[in-house]
């Protein structure tokens, strides 16, 4: 298998994103731009040698802005090694032209390979009918680059209309989500603005930072990520610096927040424990059965305390934990000082006597699994 083939065979196992009906220019412009990465995966010292066969697809003026005025030329085949170097030329001299000969051959040949790869791919993405207008009867698509099927889909209905104007119009003026990212709104304003620029309609990047900052100071997420910006110097305040500023003070506020969710978890934990020593104290024979759920969802708490706690996701200073030692003092001196209650025989410090579920009157306060002293 020739170098042609083998390129061909290696880059047929690349895929692109399918075409279903007729292509739209989103769908031509995802396309190229998958096109351009599996060309570009092929080196070669063509149009410079730094984006590989990308120049088979970018347009050629793209193409020559992106490497600085290097074209892509696309080389014609080198011909078969001439006999009469073969037979006249100096061995030194004719080692050098065979090897120069071999060298452009395998560069022809490698590209030849990559060009039908790329047919092959996008005849493999598009349905067969919008392409049937350039196909040969003969030769098929062998006379035609893969740049040209890109353009004949573009021409007919790939284009840019006023219906799909209006609709990336109104996707570049949309409200931010509060419930997104702010980065993902960005990259859609970006998206629209790009479209739009190739439909020759331009956008106001000042409008569209003012924009921004009207929905974010809306939103109230950002009241003192605002007044900051709204301090800077003015010929700071670009699209391109609101776009970092907001991205980087939402990506801070989302690390904050989750922290103090997970301190509150921790908080909570701890509160049901001390909950929990209280109605321990109250533990009698004729209630083990009661409590074993309680102290098995209460010691699966404290477990998940401990492993945050040995992560480093909880801190806690010293004059916390003071404090936390205290309110356990009070809470056990407390229950010693506080009487047994004449209708349960049980200390509840934390309810007063008439409110003992024992009562008839407190029936509806009663936890679902309570039982009667007087039952037992």
């Amino acid at each position: 298998m020739g170098l042609r083939a083998e390129t061909r065979e290696e880059l047929r196992k690349e895929s692109v994103t399918k075409i279903f009906g007729q292509p739209t220019d989103q769908d031509i412009t995802l396309l190229e731009k998958e096109l351009i990465a599996i060309a570009a995966s092929i080196p070669t010292s063509l149009g410079g040698g730094a984006h590989g066969h990308a120049g088979l697809i970018v347009e050629a003026t793209k193409y020559t802005t992106m490497t600085g005025g290097t074209a892509f030329e696309i080389p014609t085949h080198p011909g078969i090694y001439p006999a009469s170097l073969a037979t006249s030329a100096s061995a030194g001299t004719r080692a050098k032209e065979e090897a120069n000969h071999k060298e452009l051959l395998a560069q022809f040949e490698i590209l030849k390979g990559v060009e039908q790869a790329l047919k092959d791919i996008i005849l493999e993405a598009v349905e067969h009918d919008y392409l049937l207008e350039i196909e040969d009867e003969t030769l098929g698509f062998l006379n035609i680059t893969p740049r040209e099927m890109l353009d004949h889909l573009k021409s007919r209905g790939g284009s840019l209309d006023f219906a799909d104007t209006k609709k990336l119009i109104a996707e570049r003026d949309a409200e931010w989500d509060i419930s997104e990212n702010p980065q993902k709104y960005f990259n859609r304003v970006e998206q629209a603005i790009k479209a739009l620029t190739r439909a020759g309609i331009t956008s106001d990047l000042n409008e569209r930072r003012d924009m921004a900052l009207y929905f974010f100071k809306s939103s109230g997420e950002f009241d003192a990520a605002v007044r900051e910006w709204e301090n800077k110097p003015t010929a700071n305040k670009t699209w391109n610096n609101i776009k970092t500023f907001i991205s980087a003070e939402y990506a801070k506020e989302n690390k904050q927040n989750k922290l103090t969710a997970k301190q509150f978890k921790a908080n909570m934990i701890e509160e049901q424990a001390a909950a929990t020593e209280e109605l321990i104290a109250n533990i009698n024979e004729t209630h083990t059965r009661q409590m074993e759920a309680l102290i098995k969802s209460t010691t699966e708490a404290m477990k998940e305390m401990m492993q945050l706690i040995k992560e480093g996701k909880t801190t806690n200073s010293g004059s916390e934990k003071s404090q936390r030692q205290s309110k356990r003092e009070e809470r056990k001196k407390k229950l010693e000082n506080t009487p047994a209650c004449k209708h349960c025989g049980k200390k509840h410090p934390s309810k007063k006597e008439d409110e003992c579920w024992e009562l008839e009157s407190n029936k509806a306060s009663r936890p679902s699994n309570w039982k009667s002293t007087k039952s037992t």
